[in-house]
């Protein structure tokens, strides 16, 4: 599974697209893996965006530049990077 996921993130983040939505993108990776896809987003920071939906807090906090989170489809925090954690 891990592999498939890698290359579908490795499909999504080529190109010309600027806009990358990443639906739980490590969710069934290993801790070594998760982290090395969280790198991949992080060297694309501010030359595409890149919107994460997760359920993963530790990779929130480790990626976050602006955090909504949602609950029964409200908002219940939106925040940008600093001063907010999960």
């Amino acid at each position: 599974m891990g592999e498939l996921q890698r290359v579908a993130i490795a499909r999504a983040i080529s190109g010309e697209r600027k806009l990358i939505i990443a639906d739980e993108p490590t969710g069934n990776l290993d801790p070594k893996t998760t982290w090395e896809i969280m790198k991949i987003f992080k060297k694309l920071e501010g030359k595409k965006t890149i919107l994460i939906a997760t359920h993963n807090t530790d990779v929130v906090n480790s990626f976050k530049k602006r955090v909504i989170v949602i609950k029964d489809g409200r908002i219940l925090k939106d925040t940008r990077k600093g001063g907010y954690d999960l």
